[in-house]
């Protein structure tokens, strides 16, 4: 509790604490004119002695002080060891205990030994005398216990009044030597008790206490607000309430109190954080919570993964995604493992000249392949850079009340291929590449010398010193470099490939696609085809007879032949020929095939070029002219 807090209750810490129990139990304080400085707090069910206040004159002080007995139990010493606890003042026997209201004394405390008493269930007898006679014996009788109410019988627990419905609720409080697991124990306890309560005309009590409020931190006029709140909210009627009570209802979604299933707790999660907390109702803290529970929910009640990384948090998505290809680069495009490394990358190093141009982060993406192949001290380079997945404890629903359910089955919840929750014999561990062990030189200086050797490599103003703990580096980025330029060089190389199987196609179809252009003068013009084969079929010889010309070239293909080695166009003469570029190259170099057994000519733009390995080759085969 603050200091302000402990600061107001200060000098009336009695009224404080009568205050407290009115209004959660409805007990009213018993005391008597004959003795002025003694009243009794009873439990109204049993009339029995709960706490004795008590002020009285402290002579040494020179001032009145304050102090109460409670009867808490004899184990309530064991759980503290505060300064203002104490044997009693007034009440005599082992279940009572004293407390003494000072500036030290934590009104919270007071209010769970108060809730103590409440709840024992077994009570030892006595009658409190008011008057002057402090410290008088006091008249035993016989112990008598209250019965619990039978939490398993739904119709009892249905038609019972209001009023015993949340005295029945608070008896199954139970105390415990831890806090927090007590508290957490006794939520879900009591909050199963009461999944199916409904309240529609209750009024609004303001609770302002923090986060980790439950049901019995509240009186009945305060519960009984809560869950008139709750009532329209599972109708989905959204309105504003008490921060503590608004987180007491996630707590109870978590815990899966009044959910059917985890798919129905996940919807009505969804519809909260929509409704409610992203409406502004809640504080700021409450969207960012809602947001990192509910990726935990997923995870514990085994939700499919997808569901979960909506709720995940963004830059451990986008790192997850970046090692999953920097692990693999081979089954991704230069771009894509690029883009992957710029996850590791200061945004002033995105910005960087030879990134932007496209050579430079392919060469980048090529260089880091070529590393991952180097070892550093028989360690692996994507090792050596990021590490190995490590178990790290995880902790669900910190900073909530949240109770695991039991017993816990070991699994493993796989949100991608780098990220892993795992439950063995009931604990939690996250199985991740963690940036503790992220060796952020070595990343930092590849990424610094192939941005250095890449400015140089594309003439990029502003070069970059090298750094001493790199050179080793070197000689991996120049050959990296050397081989994209001899890929590059080979590719500017002209591609031209023949399929000899469709020469002679091709030829029939540009004699055909020829003679249908002819008009009967051209054709009584045209010289006469040389004959390809005899009538019997076989390869003509070229020494037919003194008739047969010399060489395999018809007129047409000798004078264009001259004329491109001259290095004049034949556009136009093809033009009026009637004749087709492409097919006509492609003619020409199947009549010069058996001497050359090569490509000796090419068409460019409807033109047709010699190559130049073959010039002299064609020079001779038309005689040296």
């Amino acid at each position: 509790m603050s200091d302000s807090r402990r600061k107001e209750m200060s000098g009336t810490d009695l009224a404080e604490l009568t205050a407290y129990a009115r209004n959660k139990y409805s007990i009213s304080v018993q005391s008597s004119a004959a003795s002025r400085g003694l009243s009794v707090l009873s439990d109204p069910k049993t009339g029995k002695a709960v706490a004795v206040l008590l002020r009285q004159w402290d002579g040494d002080a020179g001032e009145y002080v304050e102090l109460c007995d409670i009867h808490c139990g004899c184990d309530a010493r064991k759980l503290l060891s505060a300064s203002f606890v104490s044997p009693p003042f007034y009440m005599q026997g082992e279940n009572w205990i004293g407390v003494r209201f000072t500036d030290e004394t934590d009104p919270r405390v007071v209010q769970r030994l108060f809730d103590q008493a409440m709840n024992r269930g077994v009570w030892q007898n006595f009658t409190i005398v008011l008057g002057n006679a402090i410290r008088e014996r006091l008249t035993k009788y016989t112990e008598t216990r209250i019965p619990n109410p039978p939490p398993d019988k739904e119709p009892v627990k249905r038609n019972m009044a209001d009023g015993e419905r949340f005295r029945a609720m608070m008896r199954l409080y139970k105390r415990s030597y831890d806090f927090y697991e007590g508290k957490v124990r006794n939520f879900y306890v009591q909050g199963k008790f009461m999944e199916d309560y409904q309240e529609d005309d209750a009024p609004y009590r303001p609770v302002n206490e923090g986060r980790l409020v439950t049901y019995h931190d509240l009186n009945i006029g305060q519960l009984r607000g809560y869950f008139c709140w709750r009532t329209r909210i599972r109708r989905g009627v959204f309105e504003p309430i008490s921060e503590s009570l608004a987180y007491m209802y996630i707590y109870e979604l978590l815990n899966g109190i009044g959910p059917a299933t985890p798919e129905d707790g996940l919807r009505r999660l969804r519809e909260f954080a929509a409704g409610y907390a992203e409406a502004g109702y809640g504080g700021a803290d409450m969207p960012v919570l809602l947001k990192r529970w509910t990726l935990e929910y997923a995870v514990v009640n085994n939700l499919p993964p997808e569901i979960a990384r909506q709720y995940a948090d963004p830059s451990n998505l986008e790192r997850d995604a970046a090692l999953t290809v920097l692990r693999n680069p081979q089954a991704h495009d230069d771009e894509e493992v690029f883009g992957a490394l710029t996850a590791f990358m200061s945004e002033k190093k995105k910005q960087s000249l030879p990134f932007q141009e496209a050579d430079g982060r392919r060469l980048l993406a090529r260089a880091w392949r070529r590393f991952l192949a180097v070892k550093l001290e028989n360690t692996p380079f994507f090792t050596a850079c990021f590490g190995r997945r490590a178990s790290i404890v995880w902790h669900p629903f910190s900073a909530a009340i949240y109770k695991s359910p039991t017993p816990l089955p070991d699994t493993e919840y796989v949100l991608n291929e780098c990220r892993s929750f795992v439950r063995r014999n009931g604990q939690w561990k996250e199985k991740c590449y963690h940036t503790l062990y992220r060796d952020k030189n070595l990343l930092d200086g590849f990424i610094h010398e192939g941005d250095r050797l890449l400015r140089a490599y594309l003439g990029l103003k502003h070069p970059l010193k090298q750094r001493p703990q790199d050179l080793w580096m070197t000689p991996i980025f120049e050959d990296v470099i050397r081989a994209y330029d001899s890929e590059r060089a080979e590719a500017r190389k002209p591609k031209i490939t023949i399929r000899f199987d469709d020469l002679e196609r091709i030829r029939r179809d540009a004699i055909a696609t020829r003679d249908s252009l002819l008009t009967d003068e051209d054709s009584a013009e045209a010289p006469p085809a040389i004959p390809a084969h005899d009538e019997a079929g076989n390869a003509a010889p070229r020494d037919m007879g003194k008739e047969a010309p010399v060489s395999p070239l018809s007129a047409l293909q000798v004078q264009v032949l001259r004329a491109i080695l001259r290095g004049e166009s034949v556009k136009d003469l093809l033009r009026s020929s009637h004749e087709m570029p492409e097919l006509f190259a492609d003619a020409l170099n199947e009549a010069l095939f058996d001497d050359l057994s090569d490509t000796a000519v090419v068409c460019e733009n409807d033109d047709i070029l010699p190559v130049e390995d073959y010039r002299d080759d064609i020079i001779r085969i038309l005689g040296g002219t």
